[in-house]
């Protein structure tokens, strides 16, 4: 029965003595770092510094919406058909004998099918110039040529001004 008497007496004898170790150190702190009581609104004024860690820190901004400028048409005025003194031109279709182009030849089978129109050696995507009095030096106009868009054993298939047409050779 002794020695469980005096363990429990050193045991409180033990926690008195840092009980009172502790009490010393926060005495010692609080005069340490001065007064360390705060103020409500120096914690309110704290606190809305600090962002909230349940939101992303990424702030979204709202689509900007991109409204057009409203373009009111003018009026257009067309003159009626009393009025126009000229009567309106027909429209006409290029032929292949107004292009003045003639096949010549044509190379069909390889890899890469060719054809001889007005004496020179074009392939698929090459373009004819028409104007065959343009310099060398003086960039041809888009109007002015004639496009290859595929060569075949019936002939060549050429674009002019959106018109496809069948460019044959002569018999």
């Amino acid at each position: 029965m002794m020695p469980k008497l005096l363990i429990t007496l050193l045991l409180f004898l033990l926690s008195v003595l840092c009980s009172g170790h502790v009490l010393a150190q926060e005495q010692t702190r609080s005069s340490w770092f001065g007064d360390m009581t705060i103020k409500p609104d120096q914690m309110k004024a704290y606190l809305q510094n600090l962002r909230n860690p349940y939101l992303s820190p990424i702030v979204d901004e709202p689509p900007k919406v991109i409204v057009p400028p409203v373009v009111v048409p003018e009026q257009i005025v067309l003159p009626k058909p009393s009025e126009s003194k000229e009567p309106p031109k027909p429209v006409v279709k290029p032929t292949i004998e107004s292009l003045h182009l003639k096949l010549t030849g044509v190379v069909w089978g390889g890899a890469l099918p060719q054809a001889i129109i007005n004496d020179q050696v074009f392939m698929v995507g090459d373009y004819i110039d028409l104007d065959a009095k343009k310099d060398s030096d003086s960039k041809s106009n888009s109007e002015d040529q004639v496009k290859v868009v595929s060569i075949s054993q019936k002939g060549v298939q050429i674009l002019y001004k959106q018109d496809k047409m069948l460019l044959t050779a002569e018999k």
